[in-house]
């Protein structure tokens, strides 16, 4: 049991140890229908009040909805408002 034990104290150093090896990634998160939050995004690419599409790593990120905007932007983060329908990848 000792040796499971010793093996479980060494996981979370392996985790984050992984995690910085790693280059950044795009996160999405989205709150309810009304903000959409991309971080380590290379740039916008189309934006009008229906629909605000992003460039990361792999592809494009498209915020579709009415009334949209962006409140914050800066270059690890952008911050999409408005009534939000869908976000495709």
């Amino acid at each position: 049991m000792r040796n499971h034990e010793n093996k479980a104290a060494k996981l979370p150093l392996k985790l984050d140890l992984s995690a910085e090896i790693l280059p950044a990634q795009t996160l999405v998160e989205i709150f309810g229908t009304d903000r959409v939050v991309i971080e380590n995004h290379k740039g916008i690419v189309q934006y009008d009040n229906c629909q605000i599409c992003v460039k990361n790593q792999k592809g494009f990120i498209t915020v579709i909805g009415k009334c949209l905007n962006i409140a914050r932007m800066s270059k690890e983060q952008l911050v999409i408002i408005g009534c939000i329908e869908r976000v495709c990848f």
